[in-house]
């Protein structure tokens, strides 16, 4: 990960526009520097009556495909949840929330979901979180690329056993019933039933759904 000039700088001026501003996320570039990765759009959840009973991704349609200075990618503001990566979180909200829920004494998280359990504490303890299109960072993300045998991968990174302990416990904590991931090439959105996760064909265009849905504001 390679933050570009200006980032904290950016990330700092939205933080201090407004005290409930306690976590600003960063435009997320692949290693071509031009095509986007993620962004403030990109974030979605299902909420009814303050609860959010969906949480993830939609890259999908318009959102597909985005290039750095495209108009959805550079519309800052107010997002329901953001990746931990190259993020800013102010000292005083981090510590009154009680930062990552680390595990102990058999709970917690610890590699998988720790920034949609973050963003949730963070708006539960009544802050908000914002996307800002001016900070930028390059982000390699692709694993087909990774030689997933390595001591870093096989024993951290890619423990799948622990991916789906964090997940599951990360869904039964906020008790989340859709875990959305809508990307360009494939949808592999799931629903929870508090014992495992099953794809599922979730249409966000649905009048019952459309009208929970929560992104970039």
């Amino acid at each position: 990960m390679l933050v570009l000039s200006g980032w904290l700088k950016h990330l700092q001026q939205t933080a201090e526009q407004h005290k409930e501003i306690a976590m600003v996320g960063t435009k997320l570039l692949t290693t071509d520097a031009e095509t986007v990765y993620y962004c403030g759009c990109h974030t979605i959840t299902l909420e009814k009556e303050d609860r959010v009973y969906g949480i993830g991704l939609s890259k999908e349609g318009p959102m597909a495909n985005l290039k750095r200075a495209d108009m959805l990618v550079m519309q800052s503001g107010e997002v329901p949840w953001y990746t931990t990566t190259a993020l800013l979180v102010t000292r005083e909200a981090f510590f009154t929330i009680g930062g990552f829920d680390d595990i102990a004494d058999g709970k917690g998280i610890f590699i998988a979901n720790e920034d949609k359990d973050l963003s949730l504490s963070i708006r539960k303890g009544g802050y908000k979180i914002y996307y800002c299109a001016d900070a930028e960072a390059i982000h390699n993300h692709d694993y087909a690329k990774v030689d997933r045998k390595d001591t870093y991968h096989s024993k951290y990174r890619l423990r799948m056993e622990q991916i789906e302990k964090d997940t599951r416990y990360f869904l039964n904590k906020w008790a989340i019933t859709y875990m959305i991931e809508k990307l360009p090439h494939e949808d592999n959105t799931s629903i929870w039933d508090g014992e495992k996760l099953t794809r599922v064909d979730l249409d966000l265009d649905a009048d019952a759904i459309k009208k929970d849905i929560v992104t970039l504001q």
